[in-house]
């Protein structure tokens, strides 16, 4: 919330918060508009749906058949034994009349009856047999804006469902099931069956597994879907729809949406209806039919008569579409529809809007992974396990798409001042270079050699030379500043204009040999109030007194220069020149003294910073002394590549990553006196 709170107040960012705003406009309303529009019927029955039944399907916890179910089919077996595509009227009364026996509470005929199929004259007989049925038999019926020609519409008068009339001239029927469809036609049972079959419900297809649970006709008729007349109780409309004082989950459009399951269970749990109507013929009793069973009858499951309705787990045949709902009606175990479909679209919206907005590269993918994988995750598990359908598409490429298009702004955005920066840094360098270390002057009595290797073009070491006057003294000064890059070159800055201030404004310092602890003194104190203790530089001093014969040393937090003589090849000893201070800008009150050490003919001294590890390798820098293969203008190159050398050998990989700064004296006396006895050699010191 913090990164938030600086994104809208920081008056940097105004353009890129007018971005954001314009993205989640863009987006809510392009999701919205498709929200209201025919396209998400589209996109639930070909996206959402498809993905929650797959997913419960690969947990195996797709919705089992009650056993209270049976479900008989006109399967290919039948028309072959048949030898027709229907059953004759007296061949429908003996088999409705074998399941009566059996007192079910329900037979649900996926069937119009539109047509009387009697060619062997047996009509009055088997319609006297239909009438006597005590169990209540559903048939279907279609629902159309036009008339069909030459057939007859169902007359709306007749009472054909076992719907609550208390409930028929509610203004709310109205508002759940849409505006009335009473210029319709409605196409069921012929003449001869209206008065046998007092239920009828409406056969039409929805989108997907869709079914309307109510087709208003008028305002005083509503035809129901067939499935919902299985129940052995009335249908109340009220503020809820309800079979047997139990709601029926319905959507605004007052669908209901079918709990199916996959074709294989329909299959396994089907009865073929021509042994069945061969055992009703001879007057066997149905003893898999038991007291209060539902019995779904499917006439048109034959090849060339049966409807495949395309469903999320695949096309299958539309009448196990109503066994699903019947199944519903039976155990109530119903899908019920997570609503606020709005809120979640403006919520995902807003949240993606966020992300893409306050996150860093790697949190911003590591967040919109775990959000997508946790929302889908719980979305699946809510529907497998709870049946409660949450329609996640829409809200999910609102999150997507928002989060991605807000964060593809923002990198524009970042890429554009990056590149501002980099200009501004290439920049930076190119002043930096200002601060290199100085070039090897031309001291008299002295051999300098030096290797300088900085780890980026702005380098964090520096090191310069500075001559007295008189030539009595020769200063050096070494600092390494804590980082590297453009920073450290503009700390650098700070130590070099300091040194030519002091050469230019105070040169009688020059001449004192405690020139190095005025300098560090004046550098301390500059650089804590500068950098409050943030700017922190290690100081390596040598002031060289030739005509002493002495070096004046001071190390403030940086390694300890080595002195060694040459007179004697193989036993060379390094003699390191302590003389320990704390380091330049922690503090403004420490005090600086030089110490002083022997510096004579033939002896040399190795000043170096951090990025040569020398101190962990004596004995290859003792054996590169005495070997002295090089010149002594490459001597300092060829050392830091040999210690590197040795250092990565005890660890394989291991790389220089510092800035290096390597510098070499050789005191060759050439202009000055010899010593005044023989004490005043290397060894005697």
């Amino acid at each position: 919330m913090e990164s938030l709170k600086l994104l809208l107040l920081h008056k940097d960012h105004r353009h890129r918060l007018r971005s954001m705003l314009v993205i989640i406009a863009g987006w809510l309303f392009f999701l919205l508009i498709l929200n209201s529009s025919s396209m998400f019927d589209f996109f639930v029955a070909n996206v959402d749906l498809p993905a929650l039944f797959r997913a419960r399907h690969a947990i195996g916890k797709d919705p089992s058949l009650d056993p209270r179910l049976k479900i008989l089919s006109f399967d290919e077996t039948t028309f072959a034994t048949l030898k027709a595509d229907d059953l004759y009227i007296n061949e429908w009364a003996t088999l409705l009349e074998a399941i009566d026996k059996r007192s079910p509470r329900a037979i649900v005929i996926d069937k119009l009856f539109s047509v009387l199929f009697d060619p062997l004259n047996e009509a009055p007989e088997a319609l006297n047999k239909l009438k006597k049925l005590k169990t209540p038999v559903a048939v279907g019926a279609f629902v159309r804006p036009s008339r069909v020609q030459g057939r007859d519409p169902f007359p709306l008068s007749i009472d054909t469902s076992n719907l609550d009339r208390a409930y028929k001239k509610d203004d709310l029927v109205l508002k759940k099931f849409g505006t009335s469809k009473s210029n319709w036609f409605v196409y069921g049972p012929s003449k001869d069956f209206q008065s046998i079959f007092k239920r009828v419900g409406h056969i039409n297809s929805g989108e997907s597994i869709w079914v309307d649970a109510m087709i208003p006709l008028s305002d005083q008729s509503i035809l129901p879907h067939l499935s919902l007349l299985s129940s052995k109780g009335t249908i109340s409309i009220g503020d809820h729809l309800m079979i047997e004082q139990k709601n029926i989950p319905i959507d605004k459009k007052g669908r209901i949406l079918a709990n199916i399951a996959p074709s294989n269970v329909f299959f396994e749990r089907h009865l073929r209806l021509a042994p069945i109507l061969e055992a009703a013929k001879k007057g066997s009793s149905l003893e898999f039919i038991e007291s209060g069973d539902v019995v779904v009858i499917l006439p048109n499951m034959f090849t060339g008569w049966v409807d495949i309705k395309p469903t999320p787990l695949g096309s299958m045949p539309g009448g196990f579409v109503i066994a699903s709902i019947v199944n519903s009606v039976i155990t109530q175990n119903w899908l019920q529809l997570f609503g606020f479909k709005k809120i979640q679209i403006i919520c995902a919206i807003l949240l993606g809007a966020i992300i893409g907005a306050t996150q860093g590269a790697l949190v911003f993918w590591q967040t919109f992974g775990v959000i997508v994988g946790v929302y889908l995750a719980f979305t699946f598990a809510v529907f497998s396990f709870q049946g409660i359908v949450i329609l996640w598409f829409f809200p999910l490429v609102g999150f997507i798409g928002t989060a991605l298009s807000t964060f593809a702004v923002r990198s524009l955005s970042e890429e554009k001042r990056t590149k501002r920066i980099s200009g501004e840094l290439t920049d930076a360098a190119e002043i930096a270079k200002a601060f290199w270390p100085s070039r090897l002057p031309a001291w008299k009595a002295f051999e300098i050699s030096a290797f300088h290797k900085p780890i980026s073009e702005a380098s964090g070491d520096w090191y310069a030379f500075l001559e007295s006057k008189s030539g009595k003294f020769f200063h050096f000064v070494l600092c390494d500043i804590t980082g590297h890059g453009v920073q450290a070159a503009l700390i650098v800055s700070t130590c070099k204009t300091l040194l030519n201030t002091l050469r230019i404004d105070r040169p009688d310092y020059c001449e004192e040999k405690t020139f190095l602890e005025r300098y560090a003194m004046f550098l301390d104190n500059l650089l804590y109030e500068q950098g409050k203790g943030f700017h922190v530089v290690s100081l390596l001093g040598l002031t060289f007194e030739p005509a002493e014969r002495v070096v004046h040393c001071l190390t403030a937090g940086h390694a300890p220069p080595l002195s060694y003589s040459l007179r004697d090849p193989d036993s060379i000893k390094l003699q390191p020149l302590t003389a320990p201070h704390p380091p330049l800008g922690v503090h403004s009150s420490a005090e600086f003294k030089l110490k002083t050490f022997p510096f004579i003919r033939g002896d040399e001294l190795l000043a170096y910073t951090d990025g040569v590890p020398i101190h962990r390798n004596l004995r290859t820098l003792r054996q590169i002394l005495r070997e002295r293969n090089v010149r002594w203008s490459d001597m300092p190159r060829f050392i830091f590549n040999k210690i590197w050398e040795a250092e990565s050998a005890k660890k394989e990989g291991r790389t220089c990553n510092d800035d290096v700064s390597l510098v070499g004296f050789r005191y060759t006396a050439s202009a000055m006196r010899q010593p005044k006895d023989s004490s005043d050699t290397y060894g005697d010191r």
